[in-house]
């Protein structure tokens, strides 16, 4: 078994919650509707369409459970999320507050990161433009493709609409999992890179680190559990990732990663 060492832990995804809020024209109170899954009749038969409907009911009922100050209504039509270009939407980044939006680094103990606001090095999320600075000076494409977006000919046509499938296969692993793994290690310090990584993986995640490690220089743990496929254990190790099989289920090899 290998000694467990300090090591930086580089977790599955990354994603980061956040919630669109859009602020919809607020419209003088319509007639009672006569069911309450239905629109206003009088909206719904107007050139202003049924979405508008909505809105005028969603308006009516803010003010009946309110103080009579009529609150956004949180129905949205397509336009409203148009944009001049260069413009950027107001996007709530906070939530409800709940504990479970607040961003932190797996196993993060620094002081100044258990404040309300989470990770303080994350504090860029709060920018308005944040997301979009960071997805423009990812260093994503050191290592991955820019990959098309290709019509799916048979599924279009049996839907009646337009779909494309971004081919994110044609990637070096074959998923899109390196762009979040490698993205994470290229912004870590040199003195993280020289301890290794360490992360838990049944797959994709797991070839993404092993190829972020050796773009990198650096060593990666890569834990599996005992029940994966002959064939992805040969893929991380074949592009440098040091393997432990470890745990019957993912979740047990999380726990000892």
């Amino acid at each position: 078994m290998l000694a467990r060492t300090p090591a930086t832990a580089v977790p599955r995804g990354g994603a980061v919650r956040s919630r669109k809020v859009c602020a919809s024209a607020v419209h003088p109170p319509a007639a009672a509707p006569s069911s309450p899954q239905q629109p206003p009749a009088a909206a719904s038969s107007s050139s202003k369409g049924s979405l508008d409907g909505w809105i005028e009911l969603s308006t009516k009922k803010s003010l009946a459970s309110g103080n009579g100050v009529p609150k956004p209504s949180n129905v949205c039509r397509p336009e409203d999320l148009v944009l001049p270009p260069g413009e950027l939407s107001a996007v709530d980044r906070t939530g409800k507050g709940l504990p479970s939006d607040v961003f932190r680094c797996f196993g993060c103990k620094e002081v100044a990161c258990q404040g309300p606001t989470g990770c303080a090095k994350n504090q860029w999320r709060f920018d308005s433009d944040g997301y979009l600075r960071a997805v423009l000076t990812a260093r994503v494409y050191d290592v991955a493709i820019q990959t098309p977006l290709e019509v799916a000919k048979k599924m279009s046509g049996a839907s009646g609409n337009t779909i494309m499938l971004k081919r994110e296969d044609l990637q070096p692993v074959f998923s899109f999992k390196l762009r979040g793994a490698y993205n994470k290690m290229a912004s870590l310090p040199k003195s993280d890179l020289e301890r290794g990584v360490i992360t838990a993986s049944a797959g994709n995640h797991a070839q993404g680190v092993a190829l972020a490690a050796g773009r990198l220089g650096c060593k990666a743990i890569i834990c599996m559990p005992v029940s994966t496929p002959d064939i992805k254990v040969a893929n991380v190790r074949r592009l440098g990732g040091i393997v432990e099989l470890v745990g019957e289920s993912y979740q047990e090899t999380q726990v000892w990663r």
